[in-house]
């Protein structure tokens, strides 16, 4: 009977891993599309999907960043803002090796989707990268390891470039 209830647990969360998988790949695909009017509207799902990127399963992990890193394509200051906001500061969770491999593999595929466009990102991201260049997880190390070396040459590019309007006064003061 312990076993059936674990079993029906088990298969439960496979099943909501596979639904928010595919709702993300739905996002994912019209996010470039969306006229400017239905934008705000795409924003309001961002909470639902940071959520997801330190999921427990690496498949909705990786469907939620690649949603994001398709929305900051089409909506790079807003989007940009808001994992500046709320996602990097999840490298610092040591408590959850989801989080941390969740933020890894987002931020290699924005470095890897926004390439140039992540200029004026370039100071607040490669600090936070750093410091997880020596995480306890490999695949964090890797993830972070990728994306800080893909940043490192933008950084002189950074130099002139004016900080994005919607981020925050703390966070530009840390960009210093």
């Amino acid at each position: 009977m312990e076993a059936s209830k674990l079993n029906a647990v088990a298969l439960s969360h496979a099943l909501e891993a596979k639904l928010q998988s595919h709702m993300w790949q739905v996002v994912r695909s019209i996010a470039s599309m969306v006229d400017e009017t239905l934008r705000p509207q795409l924003m309001t799902l961002l909470p639902c999907i940071f959520t997801c990127v330190r999921h427990s399963h690496v498949a909705v992990r990786l469907s939620a960043s690649r949603c994001i890193t398709s929305m900051a394509k089409s909506m790079t200051v807003n989007i940009m803002g808001s994992v500046i906001e709320n996602i990097i500061p999840m490298l610092g969770d040591m408590a959850s090796v989801n989080a941390r491999q969740g933020v890894g593999m987002l931020t290699s595929l924005l470095v890897q989707g926004l390439g140039t466009d992540l200029v004026p990102y370039a100071r607040l991201l490669v600090v936070p990268l750093l410091r997880c260049m020596s995480d306890c997880d490999h695949s964090v190390r890797r993830s972070v390891t990728h994306s800080f070396a893909a940043l490192v040459p933008l950084l002189p590019l950074a130099r002139g470039v004016s900080a994005p309007p919607v981020l925050s006064e703390c966070l530009l003061s840390r960009s210093s």
